[in-house]
């Protein structure tokens, strides 16, 4: 199996802006079936990474809720509820962005010619189920755990 990160990566990567407002990125990534997506800058470079963990802390944070468990996420954050539960409007505090609760610490990144063993081992020691592949500091691809799992029902049906 001589594949690469870039044979297997999904080319059309859903990126966020810093200054998206938390709420749309929630109903984002129910409506694209998604639990995570890089930041990138307006040039698309890599800036961080929010994922469904990081919007409950976040729901948490403002409902001064315990530290949440990731199976929570419908639970705790309601669809219709755009302001998570700030009430903006009547001078509450301002909806938090991407850039209040996204990982910009060290993020899981591939090279584009990773062998894809490697990228599943970078995958597991990490215990995340995407990696960014990445060109320099720009976004090129995005690999899941499941498009491994593809890799693999392919090579056996060979």
């Amino acid at each position: 199996m001589g594949l690469l990160a870039r044979d297997v990566m999904e080319r059309h990567v859903i990126t966020l802006s810093p200054n998206d407002p938390i709420s749309n990125v929630h109903r984002l990534f129910v409506e694209e079936g998604i639990h995570g997506a890089p930041v990138v800058d307006e040039t698309g470079r890599l800036l961080g990474v929010v994922s469904s963990l990081d919007l409950l802390r976040s729901a948490a944070e403002v409902h001064d809720l315990p530290e949440p468990d990731p199976r929570d996420l419908r639970q705790i954050l309601d669809l219709g509820n755009r302001s998570f539960g700030l009430d903006v409007e009547a001078g509450g505090a301002a909806e938090p962005t991407v850039a209040d609760v996204m990982t910009d610490g060290p993020m899981v990144s591939v090279r584009p010619d990773a062998p894809i063993p490697a990228v599943a081992r970078v995958l597991r020691e990490n215990a995340v189920h995407r990696a960014i592949v990445v060109e320099g500091r720009h976004v090129c691809g995005i690999i899941s755990s499941f498009d491994l799992l593809r890799v693999l029902e392919e090579e056996d049906a060979r």
